[in-house]
């Protein structure tokens, strides 16, 4: 199983919790971001971090293609 397979798995059980539970998912979608950070900064390091978020962003409304899509 591949890293974002299972984290698209983890992520669709979140959503539906988050239904189960009166919750608006992009709520949740957000805390999930700012958690995800966080762990991020612990493990890589805060500008190992900036430097992909960067990378992510930058790919967001860009028109076309997304990176992000090829997961």
């Amino acid at each position: 199983m591949s890293k974002y397979t299972l984290a698209k798995t983890q992520l669709e059980q979140l959503m539906d919790e988050a239904v189960n539970q009166g919750l608006k998912q992009g709520d949740v979608i957000e805390a999930m971001i700012v958690l995800a950070i966080q762990e991020s900064i612990k493990l890589r390091g805060a500008d190992d971090t900036r430097s992909y978020l960067q990378y992510e962003v930058s790919s967001i409304g860009s028109g076309g293609f997304h990176e992000i899509q090829r997961r």
